[in-house]
């Protein structure tokens, strides 16, 4: 026998999410709502996706840009050998400098 739990997430049912506001606040909402043509709920849930796609965005980029610095730092401090190439590679280069 499935329970209703069970039942819920095979149909998929949406979470709610409840929150108190201030007047004002409800007011400025259903005023942003009405000016963009949306439900209230319509807008709110807009608005939600939007902040927190950027909310995520930035700090995923704060990451890699603190993980990069990592990593270019280590091959400042530590660099590896050069390549047979990039050893040809730089003779030419002086070569046509006249080095």
């Amino acid at each position: 026998m499935r329970t209703d739990s069970e039942a819920n997430k095979k149909r998929s049912v949406p979470d709610r999410m409840g929150m108190r506001l201030s007047a004002e606040l409800k007011q400025k909402i259903q005023t942003a709502a009405q000016l963009k043509g949306l439900p209230v709920a319509g807008f709110v849930k807009t608005i939600l996706d939007e902040a927190a796609d950027q909310t995520i965005k930035q700090h995923e980029f704060i990451k890699l840009t603190l993980k990069d610095r990592e990593t270019f730092a280590k091959a400042l401090l530590n660099p590896g050998e050069p390549s047979k190439k990039a050893i040809a590679a730089a003779k030419r280069y002086k070569q046509q400098l006249g080095l």
